[in-house]
């Protein structure tokens, strides 16, 4: 199958597969991230949100911490300058992620900035300006 050409510093590239996996992140054709890796995050968010209602907020807080935002902060310099519409895709996780860990899946009252406040998280943008 043939892929469409990319232009890069004067030349076109054509690309060998789809999707290449660099530094354990996915870049699809013309550079875009995060499809792969979105799936990724969820599938951790997904395995929390079965157990959460089994463990305490003072257990389920480190989980979400080490294990599902860490992934999220994975190669966090590749997603810079990456365009508003990435960092919203992942602003959206990190939204599920926090509705999940205080266990607001169902009641929309509480804003996402207000459980992000809660929980001392940063936004992703300003998450990814903080660690690097």
């Amino acid at each position: 199958m043939a892929f469409p050409p990319t232009h890069i510093l004067s030349q076109n590239i054509t690309p060998a597969a789809a999707a290449v996996l660099n530094l354990g992140v996915s870049f699809e054709e013309n550079f875009k991230i995060y499809r792969k890796h979105v799936a990724a995050v969820f599938y951790h968010i997904g395995d929390l949100c079965r157990n959460r209602r089994y463990i305490s907020l003072s257990a389920a807080k480190p989980i979400a911490t080490v294990v599902i935002s860490s992934i999220l902060d994975y190669c966090n310099f590749l997603v810079y300058n990456a365009a508003n519409k990435d960092i919203a895709k992942l602003q959206r996780v990190h939204n599920c992620l926090a509705r999940v860990l205080m266990r607001f899946l169902l009641v929309f009252i509480f804003r996402s900035v207000a459980l992000l406040k809660s929980l001392h998280w940063l936004p992703v943008h300003y998450r990814n300006i903080f660690k690097i």
